[in-house]
């Protein structure tokens, strides 16, 4: 991501903070799963453009169909790039290119992030929400273990907990 951001630089100035000047965070990266934070949709459209292109340099490519848009606080699109190979030509990275953009990247109210529900609106309650559900069902699941009397066999040994009872 350091060959994204010096790209970036270089064609555009400095790179927007999200959040602070004291932090700047603009990626997450875990493994192969790739966040990018943005203030705008021009400045997240040319990272996601600048992206491929060096991911590309070491065998890497973006899954299309896993990417998504969380829009937060716009309703504009942003865009895939014209193509993979080389530098993107299109409008956004290239002002009064006429090389067109790609496909629209797929907005979703909802994205999921390493296990962690995240929406438009900032609230913890859609991934709560999810946990719980799945806490419930394993609980429905493990409910015959909890009466006063489960036996067990494995093998040839039976294993009886009494000790719920009095």
């Amino acid at each position: 991501m350091h060959d994204v951001e010096e790209e970036y630089t270089s064609k555009f100035e400095l790179l927007p903070n999200p959040f602070s000047a004291s932090s700047p965070l603009w990626d997450l990266e875990y493994a192969d799963d790739t966040v990018l934070f943005s203030p705008n949709p021009v400045t997240l459209q040319r990272l996601l453009h600048i992206l491929p292109h060096h991911a590309a340099r070491i065998g890497l490519h973006l899954n299309l169909d896993k990417c998504e848009h969380l829009q937060l606080n716009t309703e504009q699109d942003i865009y895939f790039r014209d193509t993979e190979q080389g530098q993107c030509q299109c409008s956004s990275c290239f002002p009064g290119s006429p090389v067109p953009h790609g496909p629209p990247v797929p907005v979703s109210a909802i994205v999921k992030y390493l296990g962690v529900y995240l929406s438009q609106k900032a609230r913890a309650q859609t991934d709560i929400t999810k946990r719980l559900a799945i806490t419930y069902a394993s609980l429905k699941v493990l409910r015959p273990f909890s009466s006063q009397e489960t036996s067990l066999q494995t093998g040839n040994s039976l294993y009886t907990d009494k000790s719920s009872e009095q």
